[in-house]
């Protein structure tokens, strides 16, 4: 009797713990579903006879509705035209009854009656109802642009990076070479941001790189490319410029440009200089490597003997002024271009010495 006993209780036990594992499994199932139907980018409606039973939150963001507006209404609403409509209707019902699902890409309207690309798919629930999926190809497509964009630019001053860069100058040294055209590659690095950067901080030095991009690109030619670099180190090359003497016009007028203060958000208005290396086709001839590197190492070259002079740089509150001078000189056939202007800034009356 005792065995009797006990063993019921242990089935009744071992029952209870598969209803209670069986009910958490089907409240866990239940928030998946509740999270995949309510989901923010793919649009969701549950059709029976072309009309909508239910829809979900992404259809009417997608569509521009107010949440629950869609509800009820004939799937006519969410396309341009009748044609469309029947086209659609057509083609996807015959596929849902053959195959149990149905893909497509189609233009939708819009609450404000726009069109809309989008990725519509449909599967069949039972035999009357359907589940109608929508997904934003306008919205994949920028979203893909952007990522590209963010890819290949330098997403402080919006230029081209060095990876991209690189390529549009071995495009451009491969177009120079075809049309036996010159081009002159310029390695730049900016003298005293360092300074701007340590006495008025990262945000401070963001705006100096900004302002020195968005100068660089407004005295460039349409065929021309500039790119940063990383840190303060820029670049561009010059279509159909040959040799140094062709390239100094363009050189001067972007040495002048750089070198103009700056006025920072803080309230300072500080200058910086910079050392300018060039590398021309006629020198190095028509590879894309060789010219970026003979064009940085001219500008290091130049850069580390301009270190051993001092500059006296007399400041106000707001900030520093320096002088601007040009030299250049050559060794190997490059030439070599430097722009001496220490921009440190500083919030205190005093006379700073800057080595550069």
């Amino acid at each position: 009797m005792l065995l009797l006993v006990g063993g019921g209780f242990v089935y009744l036990t071992c029952q209870h713990r598969r209803q209670v594992a069986a009910s958490a499994l089907a409240t866990r199932i239940a928030k998946e579903q509740a999270l995949v139907l309510n989901n923010e980018r793919v649009g969701m409606v549950r059709v029976e006879g072309r009309h909508i039973l239910w829809a979900n939150r992404a259809i009417h963001r997608i569509l521009g509705y107010d949440d629950g507006a869609v509800a009820g209404a004939s799937m006519r609403l969410l396309y341009p035209d009748d044609t469309t409509f029947d086209h659609i209707g057509a083609l996807g019902y015959e596929a849902l009854r053959r195959d149990g699902r149905f893909h497509t890409q189609v233009k939708m309207r819009t609450r404000t009656g726009n069109e809309l690309w989008v990725d519509l798919s449909a599967t069949a629930l039972t035999n009357t109802e359907f589940l109608w999926m929508v997904v934003d190809l306008h919205q994949l497509k920028h979203s893909g642009e952007r990522a590209q964009h963010q890819a290949l630019h330098d997403g402080l001053t919006g230029l081209p990076n060095r990876h991209l860069f690189e390529e549009l100058l071995r495009q451009a040294v491969a177009q120079a070479k075809r049309d036996g055209q010159g081009l002159t590659v310029c390695y730049l690095d900016l003298d005293g941001f360092k300074p701007v950067n340590d006495t008025l901080g990262h945000h401070a030095g963001d705006e100096v790189l900004r302002a020195v991009g968005d100068r660089l690109r407004s005295k460039l030619r349409s065929n021309d490319s500039a790119a940063r670099l990383g840190g303060d180190e820029f670049a561009w090359f010059l279509s159909g410029v040959a040799n140094e003497s062709e390239a100094r016009a363009v050189v001067e007028r972007c040495i002048e440009i750089a070198s103009r203060p700056i006025e920072l958000t803080c309230g300072a208005t500080v200058r910086v200089g910079g050392s300018i290396g060039l590398a021309s086709s006629d020198d190095h001839g028509y590879s894309a490597d060789r010219l970026l590197q003979a064009a940085d190492e001219a500008m290091y070259q130049h850069k580390h003997a301009g270190r051993t002079r001092d500059t006296s740089v007399e400041t106000d509150r707001l900030g520093v002024s320096a002088h601007a001078t040009l030299r250049n000189g050559a060794d190997r056939g490059d030439s070599l271009l430097d722009l001496t202007g220490p921009g440190a800034a500083v919030v205190e009356p005093d006379v700073v010495r800057v080595a550069i």
